[in-house]
């Protein structure tokens, strides 16, 4: 690697430490997942392969080898320790990236753009597999392009081992494999290689699950609450989800970029169709095939992290030197400021524009305001014989000193067990007591157990954010419409600034 190069991962890196570290220091992330994560991953130390499968919360598991990276660092050094695994693979993916673009044009400006992406480095600092993921995507398409394609088949097997969901790069892999090699026998010779190595090394991580649980579709299907109830739903949150990448400002500066430049992209498609360009074909096919994912897996934007890298390879052949420094500096831009399409409030979303932090400022406020709403749950006290909707599952709740395990009986005799509410396994418990009260904390509760609970003289009250996104779309009602009281929380209004207790 020549010396500037050097010097430019070097620098990218100090600058991605600055940027994520800090956010990386303070807990496996908001989501709950990183959580989830390192739960299952304490398990599997604590019972073993095989006896943990049963106990783990992600079933059946669809990340088996990132839980299994985590339980060689989450005993002994918590949150800090995951975040910066996973940084790792951040920093890795960056220098993988320089190296699949090192042939192309602008591979100084698009290292600096991937670098500088901040939905990278705002996941680089989350407990979560996609970033592992995407190193292994990197890592496996720099093999291809170097037509070790046993090698790009191992690869793609540890992607498929960080998530199921990376086996859908096998396809982009064999199109590659057949544009690079022309004659039969070679061809084939490679991607059989190619799919054994694959297949192979992406089922091992998934047998022992498979001899406990079977093998089916379960594997491939979102979990409950992860994908849209309607076709509609799923393309509008699709959208969404696709500008919350880039951000808004982002995405037209691409698009407006795509159409001025329309007659040169044409022309660059067609050259590349004509000259059975391997990496156009992996790149498009790689962009399509985790579009389509998005509607499926409609939770999260991750989903789609691993198109990014290809779409930016197709920017080398779209776009001059000054229109990818343009692109990078509006990229870049949406890590400290955005315009929001979201507006509203939780469950009763509405279409607006506003100007709202960026998602690396966001994330840092937004982690450091958990801390002190776990911190002033005690506020709550004032509520007696309440139920609180929050939400926010184990990010909340997980070795909250404020809080007991508690059950349903403990809120009433009448009231079915487990019926009606949800809590992630996360905490062992579905129910959580603020201790010495009758105010109980649940992720969320359905309309009729809501109702039986008012029956029961409960007063039912809900977080702002969250808890009534969870009541839409985990149990299908309004909670606004059934008057359920509303506590403030991530804002300056919020009800535990004003506490007046402690966790003493």
């Amino acid at each position: 690697m020549p010396e500037s190069r050097r010097h430019l991962l070097i620098v990218l890196a100090l600058a991605a430490c600055l940027l994520v570290l800090p956010r990386a220091f303070i807990d496996y992330g908001l989501s709950g997942d990183g959580l989830d994560n390192a739960g299952d991953a304490l398990k599997l130390v604590s019972y073993g392969p095989i006896a943990a499968i049963p106990r783990m919360i992600r079933w059946p598991p669809g990340v088996p080898l990132f839980i299994w990276l985590l339980a060689g660092v989450v005993p002994w050094a918590g949150h800090i320790g995951a975040n910066i695994l996973v940084f790792g693979s951040y920093l890795a993916a960056v220098a993988l990236f320089a190296a699949a673009v090192a042939r192309e044009k602008h591979r100084t400006s698009l290292t600096v753009l991937f670098a500088a992406t901040p939905f990278l480095l705002l996941n680089a600092g989350v407990t979560q597999d996609f970033m592992c993921g995407l190193a292994a995507a990197l890592a496996a398409y720099v093999a291809l392009s170097r037509r070790a394609y046993g090698v790009a088949g191992l690869l793609l097997g540890i992607g498929i081992g960080l998530r199921v969901t990376n086996g859908l790069l096998l396809l982009p892999a064999v199109a590659y494999a057949c544009c690079a090699e022309l004659e039969p026998r070679i061809r084939v010779r490679a991607v059989t290689r190619l799919v054994a190595a694959a297949a192979a090394v992406g089922l091992l991580w998934y047998l022992p699950f498979i001899l406990v649980s079977g093998l089916g579709w379960r594997y491939f299907l979102p979990l409950p609450g992860h994908g849209s109830s309607s076709v509609l739903a799923s393309w509008k949150t699709a959208v969404y989800n696709w500008l919350s990448v880039f951000g808004l400002v982002a995405t037209v500066g691409i698009l407006a970029a795509a159409a001025v430049r329309r007659r040169r992209i044409a022309t660059a498609i067609r050259r590349d169709w004509s000259d059975r360009s391997p990496a156009f074909f992996f790149s498009v096919l790689t962009i399509l095939l985790y579009a389509a994912l998005s509607l499926r897996f409609t939770m999260k934007a991750e989903y789609v992290m691993p198109a990014i890298p290809f779409l930016y390879l197709l920017f080398a052949r779209w776009f001059d030197r000054r229109e990818v420094v343009a692109l990078t500096m509006l990229v870049f831009s949406y890590g400290f400021l955005s315009l929001d399409l979201k507006g509203g409030v939780s469950g009763h979303r509405a279409l607006t524009l506003k100007a709202v932090p960026g998602v690396l400022v966001d994330d840092w406020q937004r982690r450091r305001e958990l801390q002190d709403l776990r911190a002033g749950l005690g506020a709550l006290r004032t509520l007696d014989h309440a139920i609180v909707l929050t939400g926010m599952a184990g990010v909340l709740t997980s070795g909250n000193e404020w809080l007991e395990p508690a059950s349903m009986e403990d809120i009433s005799p009448a009231l079915p067990a487990a019926a009606g509410m949800s809590e992630h396994r996360a905490v062992g418990t579905i129910v959580h007591r603020l201790r010495g009260t009758s105010v109980f904390l649940v992720t969320s509760l359905s309309r009729e157990h809501l109702e039986l609970a008012r029956r029961q003289g409960y007063s039912v009250y809900m977080f702002s954010e969250y808890a009534a996104s969870a009541a839409v779309n985990g149990h299908h009602y309004d909670p606004y419409a059934l008057q359920i009281g509303v506590l403030p929380v991530f804002r300056p209004d919020a009800f535990y600034r004003h506490r007046g207790a402690d966790a003493s």
